[in-house]
């Protein structure tokens, strides 16, 4: 796998933004399918799912897949205003929290197969100046043109390093991902 060089919590916040800057989306509770433009992931029960568009066209979609409650949201619009005091849930990330994401609106050419597992060689060091990694978290990253549809995934665990259950959990998750072939135009 070639690594590309995009920082993690870039692309964790540029998601987080994405929503707030006239993106939007759908939001869910698992179990089922969250699926766009020729990609999908299963949310499985008792975990949220949600899919964020980075322009009105729903060309650029960022696929959220977390064991905790996600910020609700429908269509186009921006996320719900959280009441004074509340914390994005993204930001408030802890204990065995895990968030599964896939941008599908990346440019890599690196040919990948699918499924796409999390290994000890997928974590970001936690001292990578130019992908930082938020404290006491462990992130793993993948990328590649799956069935050519570039995919950027990174998967943040709230605790350092990342339990063996949660680990299987998440690769549960990236075992459903599926993405049909792109067309040509």
């Amino acid at each position: 796998m070639t690594r590309i060089g995009k920082g993690t919590v870039g692309a964790l916040l540029g998601a987080a933004l994405l929503a707030g800057c006239g993106g939007g989306g759908l939001s869910r509770a698992g179990p089922g399918d969250l699926s766009h433009g020729g990609v999908s992931i299963f949310v499985p029960d008792r975990w949220y799912g949600r899919i964020l568009f980075g322009d009105p066209e729903g060309v650029v979609a960022i696929f959220q897949v977390a064991n905790f409650k996600l910020g609700d949201q429908q269509g186009f619009e921006p996320p719900k205003e959280l009441p004074a005091g509340q914390e994005d849930p993204i930001k408030a990330m802890s204990g065995n929290d895990v968030l599964v994401m896939v941008d599908a609106g990346g440019r890599f050419t690196a040919v990948a197969s699918l499924p796409v597992q999390i290994t000890e060689h997928s974590f970001v060091s936690p001292t990578n100046p130019g992908a930082p990694v938020p404290a006491g978290h462990a992130v793993a990253e993948a990328t590649g043109c799956f069935n050519h549809r570039s995919l950027f995934i990174t998967v943040d665990f709230a605790t350092r390093p990342a339990p063996n259950d949660l680990l299987d959990s998440a690769n549960a998750v990236l075992a459903s991902l599926r993405v049909k072939k792109a067309t040509s135009s």
